[in-house]
């Protein structure tokens, strides 16, 4: 998704600025309308001094990264197993081609995932002390495990 449509925020203005055609995927609609509820949690939060604001904002808008991911990987383990029915009834080339295929995008999961944990581990680490909530870092970092193990069992 970022190498698509990069997006940039910049919480002491309030904006949210995405390139491209993201502000046609679901990820960038959800982030608008948080931050134009006036009475999401997300925006009292963002205005709220003692809380964890824009680090809460981030945090959220990475969990939603992430839930566009499971849809994604379920759809290709789907595939890669109705491919193996045929497979073992059936083969042909154009079968087992189309399965190197879908094992290879499923790979390209993995590795993402591999990043976003990466990611999420150095900001639940604090070096430049902007993160407040640590605890919602480390259920994003559960969710790479689990979308790394689920990856793994396709392949």
């Amino acid at each position: 998704f970022f190498h698509s449509n990069p997006f940039f925020f910049f919480p002491d203005r309030g904006l949210l600025i995405s390139i491209g055609n993201s502000g046609e995927s679901e990820f960038v609609r959800t982030a608008r309308r948080n931050l134009l509820n006036r009475r999401s949690a997300i925006r009292k939060d963002c205005a709220s001094s003692t809380s964890g604001g824009a680090s809460s904002l981030l945090i959220v808008l990475l969990d939603a990264l992430m839930d566009q991911v499971f849809p994604i990987l379920d759809i290709y383990g789907d595939a890669l197993e109705g491919l193996s029915v045929l497979l073992s009834k059936a083969p042909s080339h154009m079968h087992v081609r189309l399965s190197h295929r879908l094992k290879a995008r499923v790979t390209q999961i993995r590795r993402y995932m591999w990043d976003a944990k990466g990611l999420f581990m150095e900001l639940r680490q604090d070096m430049c002390g902007c993160i407040d909530r640590k605890k919602l870092l480390s259920t994003l970092i559960d969710s790479t495990d689990q979308m790394e193990k689920e990856a793994e069992a396709y392949l």
